[in-house]
């Protein structure tokens, strides 16, 4: 089994069934799990942010969403259970290619992240298809798939690692850095030290794990 992180260009689609859309209510969208799935329609338990005014009736008719049903809140994100019609590039990804999507995908503006589980076969297929179809999309990380435990992000609270993947795609642990934390701290509407201090305690928390699970050498003098 193999795993690929995405990050696919939404400049690059040739048809973009209204996601564009979306983005006139939220910030950005999160689809945290699927509850279920069919050749015609998803229903999945959504995390989104809304823009300023905005609420979940704004969203139906956007992105071909037909409801959009509140399912509780938490730190100025509403969790909401979301019935659509399944189309696109996913479907056929789905459907046709044999990859599966592991939690969360990630919907913004101008790229959606996405996570693709498959077979070593499934998963060439289904690249090839990216490319023949001619998206641009960025690999974030590729190999084997070692299941849930091989999640380097996955022992983060969900704060921690709505930071941590921001400032990963903006950019800011590049060498040079392409953001700043204050950029980060605008874009996340909180403090830019509140920024620092997630980033400093989730690197601590990725580090701590990645060392546990490495064999003990002891210190070298």
């Amino acid at each position: 089994m193999r795993r690929a992180r995405l990050l696919i260009d939404t400049s690059s689609w040739k048809r973009n069934y209204g996601y564009f859309d979306l983005f006139k209510s939220v910030e950005w969208a999160r689809v945290m799990r699927n509850l279920t799935l069919t050749q015609h329609q998803f229903v999945d338990l959504w995390e989104v942010r809304f823009l300023p005014g905005r609420s979940p009736p704004d969203l139906v008719g956007s992105f071909g969403i037909e409801a959009a049903t509140p399912a509780g809140a938490r730190g100025g994100r509403t969790l909401l259970v979301v019935r659509a019609p399944f189309h696109g590039f996913l479907k056929k990804l789905y459907f046709e290619y044999g990859v599966t999507f592991e939690p969360p995908l990630e919907f913004r503006r101008e790229a959606v992240r996405v996570t693709l589980l498959g077979s070593d076969t499934a998963m060439s297929r289904a690249l090839a298809y990216l490319r023949r179809s001619r998206f641009r999309f960025e690999t974030l990380s590729a190999g084997a798939f070692e299941g849930e435990s091989g999640d380097a992000l996955g022992g983060l609270t969900v704060r921690q690692r709505e930071v941590t993947e921001l400032a990963f795609l903006r950019g800011y642990f590049d060498v040079p850095s392409k953001t700043t934390a204050r950029r980060l701290a605008k874009e996340l509407r909180i403090s830019h030290q509140a920024v620092v201090d997630t980033l400093h305690r989730a690197e601590r928390r990725i580090l701590s794990a990645l060392l546990a699970a490495q064999p003990s050498r002891g210190v070298t003098k």
